[in-house]
């Protein structure tokens, strides 16, 4: 990955500075942001979005950058055909997570139950998507719905319930599990643990 943005940095001139670990971008930047939108939109893919240009995340952040900044396209958009393989993914993967900063919120309605049973308390929560929003646009990377996340008709069922209602209990499932260690450290979750170390004493 390091060769193909070092191509992508030095050859078609598409990426700021490729070597940065910070995830963070520079006011500057933010007033920089309408032309490497307006460029990016050339590509066909992501001519169409609806991107907001006023809209500051929370990555555009001065005070928060180290050495360099978070790596972003720029407004050189290369001419996709002309890039390998892996450099064209590489290329669109980084300018899909800069374009998402623009765009909408994920709007959801979020129920949470408290049940009392027998002198324990058990608590549910489930969520209802209104709004995909940026969440969309990202739809083939892994889901960040949490394990507490229910399909929608747990929802319905959760947000039915009113406070002081009382049932009764059909069955229990206990599941038995036991701790596992945390995984090996790879090169990758090494160099990340490296800079919060002392998590770990």
């Amino acid at each position: 990955t390091l060769e193909i943005t070092q191509q992508l940095r030095e050859k078609y001139k598409a990426i700021t500075y490729n070597r940065s670990d910070c995830s963070y971008l520079s006011d500057e930047q933010f007033n920089e942001a309408p032309q490497v939108l307006e460029a990016l939109q050339g590509i066909g893919d992501f001519n169409g979005l609806a991107l907001d240009r006023s809209r500051k995340s929370k990555a555009f952040d001065s005070g928060k950058v180290t050495a360099h900044t978070a790596i972003i396209p720029t407004a050189n958009v290369p001419e996709l055909n002309a890039l390998s393989e892996h450099e064209r993914l590489v290329y669109l993967a980084i300018a899909q997570h800069y374009l998402v900063q623009f765009m909408p919120n994920k709007r959801y309605l979020e129920a949470s139950v408290v049940v009392e049973f027998d002198g324990e308390t058990f608590s549910a929560r489930a969520t209802k998507t209104m709004d995909a929003g940026f969440s969309a646009f990202l739809k083939g990377e892994a889901s960040d719905a949490s394990d507490e996340d229910m399909p929608d008709s747990a929802f319905d069922v959760l947000q039915a319930l009113r406070t002081g209602e009382t049932g009764h209990c059909d069955a229990v499932t206990v599941n038995e599990k036991k701790t596992t260690p945390p995984p090996l450290f790879t090169e990758a979750t090494l160099l990340a643990a490296l800079v919060r170390v002392a998590d770990f004493v």
